[in-house]
């Protein structure tokens, strides 16, 4: 996959790892990494959100799901226990990604860091009408 210019190196590598998988649920998702975009990022004390679009061109496929994937977790100096991330998938498309610490701060900025899956698992999401 190619970076996509408007996630930063952490956010494109956790979204690589929250995709290398073999299972077919989400098979088709790794290509539309390469047309999405970031259309917002908030940032809180607590974590990161990012909304992505995904372009016409890598339309969802015929499977229509709606996925939580998660179990990557982020090593970084200064935090203690690290930050986790999920993936949200909607009618078949990459909805958005958060990142969130475990009682402490959101860092300022984060140039070193380490990725591991830990506990990942990909969880159907069942809609409430």
């Amino acid at each position: 996959m190619d970076t996509v210019s408007n996630l930063s190196k952490l956010e494109f590598e956790v979204l690589q790892a929250l995709l290398d998988n073999e299972d077919s649920r989400i098979s088709f998702l790794k290509e539309q990494v390469k047309g999405i975009s970031v259309i917002k990022r908030s940032i809180s004390d607590a974590g990161l959100l990012l909304e992505f679009r995904v372009s016409n061109d890598c339309a969802p496929s015929i499977r229509v799901l709606d996925l939580i994937i998660s179990g990557v977790e982020v090593t970084v100096p200064n935090l203690e226990f690290g930050i986790g991330f999920a993936l949200f998938v909607e009618n078949g498309l990459l909805k958005a990604m958060e990142g969130f610490t475990y009682e402490e701060a959101w860092p300022k900025s984060i140039s070193k860091f380490r990725i591991r899956k830990e506990g990942y698992k990909i969880e159907q999401r069942t809609r409430r009408n």
